[in-house]
């Protein structure tokens, strides 16, 4: 399973008090978008719902206009 946190110990400071804890924070990855068999461009982003970001991101930079051009989408490792 993919986590899109990890526990680290974090320095809080709130109203006047410093305290350190441990607590889940944001975890991010570079992620290769490949279409047609060439990886097209990377970015950083948390590990999860992948399919909809990639397809969601290929609608936005007008690279389809709908999801009957998407033959296949899937998760590598």
């Amino acid at each position: 399973m993919i986590h899109s946190y990890q526990k680290s110990k974090v320095t809080r400071h709130s109203h006047g008090k410093t305290e350190t804890v441990e607590d889940q924070i944001i975890v991010e990855q570079p992620v290769s978008l490949t279409v047609n068999g060439k990886v097209w461009l990377t970015f950083m982003c948390t590990p999860i719902h992948l399919e909809a970001l990639a397809v969601g991101f290929l609608f936005n930079e007008k690279v389809i206009t709908r999801a009957n051009e998407i033959e296949d989408v899937r998760v590598c490792e």
